[in-house]
């Protein structure tokens, strides 16, 4: 499934397998100016639960020194990329995505416009003629 949101400068596009969601994300030249990246919140439609995702990369100001593995919100160390993999998705479920521009200082964060998606992921079914496959070497 493939689904894309917009608002005020700021797109996302989400693609789904069965086990991952894979998100995409472009920003306009004027929404550009000061991104320090994006925050991910996910709504598990079919468990009733929500949480902002987690991630590896820190800003130093804030968490100088993460222990190795430390997980933290996107709420506060935005996603320094334009590409973002969900690999804790589930099959046969529907799911709310809303992604954050975050701007200013890694102290003093500003949220930009944001972008709300609804996307499902397909059933696991090995006897489906066709498949789309994602893993994290080739994401």
């Amino acid at each position: 499934m493939r689904v894309y949101g917009r608002k005020s400068g700021v797109s996302v596009l989400g693609i789904s397998g069965s086990y991952v969601v894979q998100l995409a994300f472009d920003v306009t030249a004027a929404k550009r100016k000061g991104l320090l990246g994006f925050a991910i919140h996910r709504e598990d439609r079919t468990e009733n639960e929500q949480y902002w995702l987690r991630g590896f990369k820190t800003f130093e100001e804030t968490f100088p020194n993460p222990p190795p593995g430390a997980l933290v919100s996107t709420q506060e160390h935005p996603v320094q990329s334009f590409l973002w993999g969900d690999y804790t998705a589930k099959p046969d479920h529907k799911y709310t995505y809303t992604v954050v521009p975050l701007y200013g200082k890694p102290k003093n964060l500003r949220e930009g416009p944001r972008v709300v998606i609804d996307i499902e992921t397909p059933g696991h079914q090995m006897d489906a003629k066709h498949m789309i496959v994602f893993n994290r070497g080739v994401a």
